[in-house]
This record gives structure tokens, C-alpha cells and sequence, in this order.
């Protein structure tokens, strides 16, 4: 669910309709939840919606597992509705934070077995309901890849870092590393030396001198 980062709102708008596939591996499934959790479900197009309830309804009740049931939460095809979306990405934060504060997280206690799907491990539950799949489902990414867990320190974003990464986008790296520039001190620009360096580049001659410049205004 790639798309831009929205610094003033601290979310990420998605620029695609379904994103997770049917046999999805372990770590698109626990990146998948990650930008569900940095998406903005207030601006999404009509197909971005359908394509973020279907995801996350592959994400809860994968294929082969039993279908779920919600009353008022979930429309004919088992989708959750866009409000109950909302609900789950508080929850979700919620249960992160608590984690991170030493606090327990205890998804509602539902009767299940595993069966291999792809390459993954995936459940089939006795219980239909939905929020109870999705919160248990939550509960095993951060159990598989806690050590992997982040707070953006541009943005204070929840993302799964990946190799080095200490942000959650370039763009949050970029804004972090030019205010480490500017803190730091900038040296004042020497204009009349860029304009003779590019006009030496533009004669191909070495010996320029051009008038006295200074900082167009």
C-alpha cells in the first residue's frame, strides 16, 4: 500500500487498490499491516476503500479459513466497512503502545488451528468474528517481528525497519537530515564564486572573472 507521506497529519495517503495478495509471504503480510496503520481512511477514492477492505480482510480471514462474521461490521462479502477500519487502527495503535510500555496485549481468546498457506502459517478459527481474527492476527505480526518495530523520529510513525533504515520513508530522512544541516550551521553562500564556477563550466575556460554578485533579491 505504497504512497505519500502526509507530515501535518502524520499518515500515508494509498495510491493503490488491493495491495494483499491471497498467498501474501510473512513479511508482506507484516508490512501490509504496518501501512494500514499509517494510511489516512479519510481520503481514500472509492476503489482505494475497497482495496484496503479486502486487504484487510485477507489480512484477518485469510483463504481456506472459515468465514467471519461481524453484525454492522462487515458487509456481504465479509469486508469491514471503512468505520470499522477506524476502530481497528486505534485498537491496533493502542495495543503497540502498550506493548512498547511493558503492558499486556490480550486479543479476544478465540478457538483456532494453523494450517500452511504459501509460506505461511495461517489460522482456522471455530469463531466468525472479525475483530477477534484481526487483533489476534496483529497480535502475531508484532510477536514475529517486535525486534523489527520503530517510531519514526521525524513523524513518531510506527514502521518495520528493513536493513539499516531509521526512518519511515526517504522523505522523513531527507527532512531529518537537513535539520541536522541547518542546527549545525550553514556557510553563508558564496555567490560570486557559483556564478564564475558556472561560467567557466559553460566557456570551458579556467581564467574567469566575472562583476562583483551577490544574493538575487
Amino acid at each position: 500500500m505504497a504512497g505519500a507521506f502526509d507530515h501535518r497529519r502524520g499518515v500515508r495517503e494509498p495510491t493503490e487498490e488491493q495491495t494483499l495478495s491471497r498467498r501474501p509471504s510473512q513479511d508482506e503480510y507484516a508490512r501490509w499491516l504496518f501501512e494500514f496503520l499509517r494510511s489516512d481512511l479519510a481520503d481514500l477514492t472509492p476503489g482505494q476503500q475497497d482495496g484496503m477492505r479486502t486487504d484487510a480482510r485477507e489480512f484477518a480471514v485469510p483463504a481456506h479459513a472459515l468465514p467471519a462474521h461481524d453484525e454492522g461490521r462487515l458487509d456481504s462479502e465479509g469486508r469491514p466497512t471503512i468505520e470499522a477500519l477506524r476502530s481497528l487502527q486505534t485498537e491496533t495503535r493502542d495495543a503497540i503502545q502498550r506493548v512498547r510500555s511493558g503492558a499486556w496485549f490480550e486479543p479476544p481468546s478465540l478457538l483456532w488451528g494453523i494450517r500452511l498457506v504459501g509460506s505461511r502459517i495461517v489460522r482456522r478459527y471455530r469463531s466468525r468474528d472479525f475483530r477477534g481474527r484481526f487483533l489476534t492476527a496483529v497480535a502475531d505480526v508484532l510477536q514475529a517481528n517486535w525486534e523489527r518495530v520503530r517510531v519514526c523520529p521525524t513523524c513518531r510513525a510506527l514502521f518495520m525497519k528493513k536493513g539499516k533504515q531509521k526512518f519511515c520513508s526517504p522523505t522523513c530522512g531527507n527532512r531529518a537530515h537537513w535539520a541536522a544541516f541547518v542546527k549545525r550551521g550553514r556557510p553563508a553562500r558564496d555567490y560570486q564564486r557559483e556564478h564564475e564556477t558556472r561560467t567557466r563550466r559553460r566557456l570551458g575556460s579556467t581564467k574567469v572573472k566575472t562583476a562583483k554578485r551577490g544574493r538575487r533579491r
